[in-house]
């Protein structure tokens, strides 16, 4: 007489063998995931603060163009200077001037509230932008 057995399931073996893969494969892509992911964010930081000079050129293009010889004057905190009869603006801009004044939105990185320091000189605006523990710094933020 054959006896036949009623096989189903794993043993503990196969079962092991699979974990022991997924973890292998779980190792491998996670410090490649993290990479990509910080990458990414420095990416995004770098394009923002490329936004924020854009936008603080429009800002001073817009608002303080004829603040110089007239009698109007700059709404945001640059003193204005010539040089050559051009006139240049010198100062610090806070990224809610910006925010408020409806040039840019405000920032958030991986859902962190981003702040950003703005020097103007001249044609030179550097720019710090931090995001929690994240931060971007522009080469001729000095």
């Amino acid at each position: 007489m054959d006896i036949v057995k009623n096989k189903s399931g794993f043993t503990l073996t196969e079962i092991l063998v699979v974990v022991a893969i997924i973890a292998v494969l779980t190792g491998i892509t996670f410090p490649i995931s993290l990479k990509l992911l910080n990458d990414s964010t420095n990416k995004t930081l770098k394009l923002q603060t490329e936004e924020i000079v854009s936008s603080t050129r429009l800002l001073i293009e817009e608002n303080c163009k004829n603040s110089f010889n007239t009698s109007v004057s700059c709404p945001i905190e640059l003193t204005p200077l010539s040089v050559n009869n051009i006139v240049k603006y010198s100062g610090n801009i806070t990224l809610d001037t910006l925010i408020n004044n409806k040039f840019i939105d405000p920032i958030k990185i991986r859902g962190e509230q981003c702040s950003a320091n703005i020097k103007v000189n001249g044609n030179d605006i550097g720019v710090l932008l931090t995001c929690n523990k994240y931060s971007y710094q522009t080469d001729n933020y000095k």
